[in-house]
């Protein structure tokens, strides 16, 4: 499924939260990368060659906030979902919101290694260690 099928999806898939686009400033010190985590499941066994690629968006407007997931996994098997949260979230707070969801549903899916990616260096930084969050809302992920 290529790109530009996957980004129609989510906006219909998204609209009935009504949340939209807007599009992004560049960021020098980010330079509009992809930040990836890769985890190891706790609890399971041999990889196998069996990775799943987890793929997590946060979104949130004044009516409401929204995060989305994919998920692929092998044989190219892709699941794909939308969530709406019922409180009041932060952007970083949808991500990983999205990302425990994601790891939850790629568990439950008896995944062995997942290799998760997020548009948020912030997130990924603080799962993999090499930051921790100051911000009391921030600090229970």
């Amino acid at each position: 499924m290529n790109l530009a099928k996957r980004m129609v999806g989510w906006t219909l898939q998204l609209a009935e939260f009504d949340i939209s686009f807007e599009r992004r400033v560049h960021n020098k010190a980010q330079d509009l990368a992809d930040f990836m985590i890769k985890l190891a499941l706790v609890g399971q066994d041999k990889n196998n060659g069996r990775e799943w690629f987890l793929s997590v968006h946060g979104a949130l407007n004044q009516k409401g906030s929204g995060a989305g997931v994919i998920l692929e996994g092998p044989n190219k098997a892709l699941i794909d979902q939308s969530l709406g949260f019922e409180f009041k979230v932060s952007n970083n707070q949808a991500k990983y919101e999205a990302l425990l969801v994601g790891m939850k549903l790629t568990r439950e899916l008896g995944a062995h290694i997942l290799i998760a990616k997020s548009d948020s260096k912030f997130v990924t930084s603080q799962v993999n260690g090499d930051y921790q969050a100051r911000d009391p809302q921030l600090i229970k992920y």
